[in-house]
């Protein structure tokens, strides 16, 4: 029974139109039916469908507290002004938690490396022309022969034979000097640490349970400190 003020359950009674007290087995039932007459403020959630399931933590916590207001009316307006306050700071912690991760995962590491070379490619080869051309120098000291016998090489003192050739060279193909740049990345994710997957798990969900923990405490101070 109450002694100083009314204790949470009656309001919640009275908001799902309630005419008489229930028990144990009807607090979920009353609190769905009360929770949006109590928390009235349009506060923002970081997710709208939250609002409902910390809202009904909170009177469910202190369902058989008495308020700390001389008036429902008073502890009403103090109920919704401590969510109006308390919230902005709450959605950022919420939102942390959101962001898309695998909670079996302790390790994601990128690396990214690039590598360049550099090279010869191709071969050098030649085209070669060869030009030539041969002369004779013909000399005879027998004044009796005639020219003649010079031209047909009969007669001769001396006879020499001269060959020229000229080569010249191009280059068909240079060597050509290549340059290549290899760029790769690797991932690796898993877990490297000494904990269990279910211990990873475990405290996956009760990041979000600790923070509920953390709303529902914020309002301690708006009920009796003694029960």
């Amino acid at each position: 029974m109450s002694k100083y003020t009314t204790e949470v359950r009656f309001i919640c009674e009275q908001k799902a139109d309630l005419e008489e007290s229930k028990g144990f087995n009807n607090v979920d039932t009353i609190i769905n039916a009360s929770w949006d007459k109590i928390f009235t403020t349009n506060v923002t959630f970081f997710d709208a469908n939250y609002k409902p399931v910390i809202c009904k933590k909170i009177l469910k916590h202190y369902y058989t507290r008495e308020i700390g207001a001389e008036t429902v009316g008073l502890w009403l307006l103090w109920m919704n002004e401590r969510l109006e306050n308390i919230m902005p700071y709450y959605n950022q912690l919420y939102s942390s938690e959101l962001i898309d991760f695998d909670p079996m995962t302790d390790v994601y590491e990128t690396r990214e490396y690039e590598r360049g070379t550099t090279g010869e490619e191709g071969s050098t080869g030649a085209n070669f022309m060869i030009t030539g051309s041969t002369n004779w120098d013909l000399y005879s000291e027998t004044p009796q022969g005639a020219i003649t016998n010079i031209e047909n090489q009969t007669y001769l003192t001396d006879a020499r034979k001269v060959t020229n050739n000229d080569q010249s060279a191009s280059d068909y193909e240079n060597s050509r000097a290549t340059t290549s740049n290899e760029v790769y990345s690797e991932t690796v994710t898993g877990k490297r640490g000494s904990g269990s997957f279910s211990s990873l798990l475990k405290d996956y969900r009760d990041t979000f349970l600790n923070i509920d923990n953390m709303v529902i405490e914020e309002f301690s101070d708006l009920f009796m400190g003694l029960w």
